[in-house]
C-alpha cells in the first residue's frame, strides 16, 4: 500500500520523536519540529490515516500514536544513505579505529565495538570459515575408523585443522593418498567452494575424467565446504545496556532477553535463515514480526555481510528495540563496508 510524500513525512517524525522521547508521539509534538508546514488538526487527520492503514497504533485512548512494524518497515526502505551520509568528524574516527586492522574476526569486532559506543546497542560479529580461500596444500591423517583430519594450507599463510566424518571402508590409505595428490597438483591455487563447483559440473556433464578418484575428492570437497561455510563463534556485547531501555524495564522482559543471551539458539537461526542464500542483499534488517520467531517479536535485528576478495568473511549485527537509530547505524555499517571494499 502506497502513502503520500507528506504522509511519509509524518511517518518520519512518529519514528524519529519516538526514539528521542521513548513516549507515544501526538500531533502537537510533531507540528512544534515545523517539519511540515501544516497545521496540528492536519497532522492529526494524516495520523488518523496512517492508524487506518496500519502504519501507525494508538497505544490507549488520548495518547499519542506509535509505529507499527509495517510503520517501521516504511521508514527504513525510505532511508537514503546517499542523500543522509555519516558526517566527515565520524567517518574519520572509525577510518581510525578500522584502517589498520587486518581483514578478519578482529575488523569485524572493531565495527561492533563502535557501533555499540555509539548506539548503546547489542552489537555482535560473526565470522565465516572461509571457504573461498585459495589452496596451496592438503593433507590427510586418518584419526580413527570413523573420522579423517585434513590438514590444508590457504593463501596468505592460512592454515585449517578439520576433521570429517568418513569412515576407513570408505577410503582406504592408499587412496587417501591419490586424493591430496590429486588436489595438490589439479587444484593448487583453487578455492574448496571452485573444486565442489567444477567436479559437480563434470559429474553432471558425465565427462570421462569424472571416476572413483574425482568422485571421492567431491566427497571430500563438500564436506570440507560445509565445514568451513559455518558459522564461527556468535559474540555479543552490550546485554547489560539494552536492560536499561525502557522497553525491557519488566521482569519477563528481563528473563526473556537473558534466554536469548545465554541460549542464542533462536537468534543464531533467524541468522543462519537471514544469510542462508549466497545472492542475498549485503544489508539485512528484519523488524519484529519479520523475524517468525516469536521471543524476538519486540526487537529489531541488523545484519550487514562483509565481504573481502570476492568472499563473504562474517557478519556484523546490531539487536535492539524497534525505538533505535536506524539511519546512524546504516550510515557506520555502510562507511565500514566501503572501507573495505577500497582495501580489497
Amino acid at each position: 500500500m502506497t502513502i503520500s510524500e507528506r504522509a511519509r513525512k509524518v511517518l518520519s517524525q512518529v519514528v524519529t520523536l519516538h526514539y528521542q522521547t521513548c513516549e507515544p508521539v501526538g500531533s502537537a509534538l510533531i507540528s512544534k519540529t515545523r517539519a511540515l508546514s501544516v497545521s496540528p488538526a492536519t497532522i492529526r487527520n494524516i495520523m488518523m490515516g496512517l492508524e487506518n492503514s496500519g502504519y501507525l497504533h494508538q497505544p490507549h485512548i488520548s495518547a499519542g500514536r506509535l509505529p507499527t512494524d509495517l510503520g517501521y518497515r516504511t521508514y527504513v526502505n525510505d532511508i537514503s544513505l546517499q542523500d543522509q551520509p555519516m558526517g566527515e568528524t565520524e567517518e574519520q574516527r572509525l577510518g581510525e579505529a578500522i584502517d589498520n586492522l587486518p581483514v578478519g574476526p578482529a575488523f569485524l569486532e572493531a565495527i561492533a565495538n563502535y557501533i555499540h559506543k555509539k548506539t548503546h546497542l547489542v552489537s555482535f560479529h560473526i565470522p565465516f570459515r572461509q571457504s573461498g580461500l585459495k589452496l596451496k596444500h592438503i593433507h590427510f591423517e586418518r584419526i580413527n575408523s570413523e573420522r579423517l583430519l585434513v590438514l590444508m594450507v590457504a593463501n596468505g599463510g592460512y592454515t585449517h585443522q578439520l576433521s570429517l566424518d568418513i569412515p576407513a571402508t570408505e577410503m582406504t590409505p592408499t587412496l587417501t593418498e591419490k586424493i591430496a595428490s590429486f588436489m595438490n597438483r589439479a587444484y593448487y591455487n583453487h578455492s574448496i567452494s571452485e573444486i565442489e563447483r567444477d567436479l559437480t559440473l563434470n559429474a553432471i556433464r558425465g565427462l570421462d575424467r569424472y571416476d572413483l578418484l574425482t568422485a571421492k575428492v567431491a566427497t571430500i570437497s563438500r564436506s570440507l565446504n560445509r565445514e568451513l561455510s559455518r558459522f564461527g563463534e556468535l559474540k555479543f556485547q552490550g546485554f547489560s545496556t539494552l536492560l536499561q531501555m525502557p522497553e525491557f524495564q519488566d521482569m519477563n522482559s528481563v528473563r526473556s532477553i537473558f534466554k536469548l543471551m545465554e541460549e542464542q539458539s533462536v537468534i543464531k537461526r533467524v541468522i543462519r535463515g537471514a544469510l542462508g542464500d549466497e545472492d542475498a542483499r549485503w544489508l539485512l534488517i528484519m523488524i519484529g514480526t519479520e523475524m517468525a520467531a516469536p521471543e524476538l517479536e519486540p526487537l529489531t535485528l541488523i545484519l550487514s555481510r562483509f565481504k573481502s576478495h570476492d568472499e563473504w568473511m562474517g557478519c556484523v549485527g546490531v539487536l535492539g528495540p524497534k525505538r533505535l537509530p536506524y539511519l546512524r547505524t546504516l550510515q557506520i555499517l555502510s562507511f565500514a563496508r566501503n572501507r573495505l571494499a577500497r582495501r580489497a
